[in-house]
């Protein structure tokens, strides 16, 4: 039977830590580590340069009901069916259509590159079956209207509990 001893053993007392021992693993593999450490840079930034940026705010709107002076005792107790109604009319104005034209003309998105860019190509598989079929361009209501629509979907109206 033949005993071997490895070349780089870690040190055998286990009270001790040995620097110099990990700082010649260190040497041994510094191109190894270097490589990994560039490579996962790299991909690192091409995922972040991919990323499609996303925009997100929030606000907040007080929305009060025209009550008169006197005090119910629905409203005192917290009952209050007409109010509920109320509001939840209120949350349906802010998702509506057209407070999201609004919003889409006011800021003028219709020219902004982040909801539309006339330059980007969109994947076409006659195109790349080399069919070509020729294109008009999108008319300006077409692309308000899938700007509009975008701006909907990504509406959301809650209230605030206990206010």
């Amino acid at each position: 039977m033949l005993h071997t001893q490895p070349q780089h053993a870690a040190p055998s007392h286990q009270d001790e830590i040995d620097l110099r021992y990990y700082w010649q693993l260190v040497r041994r593999f510094q191109w190894q580590i270097i490589g990994l450490a560039a490579t996962l840079t790299l991909v690192a930034a091409l995922v972040v340069l991919t990323i499609t940026p996303i925009y997100k705010a929030s606000s907040r709107i007080l929305i009060e009901a025209n009550q008169a002076k006197a005090v119910r005792v629905q409203e005192v107790v917290g009952i209050n069916t007409a109010q509920r109604g109320y509001f939840t009319t209120q949350f349906e104005i802010l998702k509506s259509r057209e407070i999201a034209a609004k919003v889409v003309k006011n800021l003028d998105l219709v020219n902004n590159i982040n909801f539309y860019d006339p330059n980007k190509k969109s994947f076409s598989f006659s195109e790349f079956l080399g069919i070509s079929e020729p294109k008009e361009a999108p008319s300006l209501a077409l692309i308000e209207r899938v700007i509009i629509d975008s701006v909907m979907g990504n509406i959301k109206v809650s209230p605030v509990k206990e206010s």
